[in-house]
């Protein structure tokens, strides 16, 4: 199997596919065998592996967006912990209150009455 190395700090600004991005295309292509041999039977004869995956995620974005998200929130985390020094139950509870509050912001209440536990 090729390489779906593209890696790079500034991958997306190059036009590469970002960590998560290579990881999500290694995954595709062990399970969905059919993607696999269409990436096959393509690249490189009649375009580049980077066209290839170009494609791919922006015919993929809307489904898989929330996933890349989460995946980027959970990175953010991390690093927020290493560079803080703070205890990962307090950095967690820090997320899940941000969670929560854009929750909240997205949906509307019923009759605009207090949510339930204030």
């Amino acid at each position: 199997m090729r390489h779906v190395c593209l890696a790079g700090a500034s991958a997306e600004a190059a036009g590469e596919l970002s960590d998560w991005q290579q990881r999500h295309a290694v995954l595709v292509l062990a399970r969905a065998k059919e993607l696999a041999k269409v990436r096959y039977d393509l690249c490189p004869r009649h375009m580049k592996d980077k066209q290839f995956w170009t494609i791919y995620f922006l015919l993929a974005r809307t489904y898989i967006l929330p996933y890349e998200l989460r995946a980027i929130q959970k990175e953010k985390v991390r690093r927020m912990e290493t560079d803080n020094g703070k205890s990962k139950d307090v950095i967690a509870v820090e997320v899940e209150m941000q969670e929560s509050k854009c929750s909240r912001e997205s949906q509307t209440l019923p009759d605009d009455s207090e949510p339930e536990g204030s």
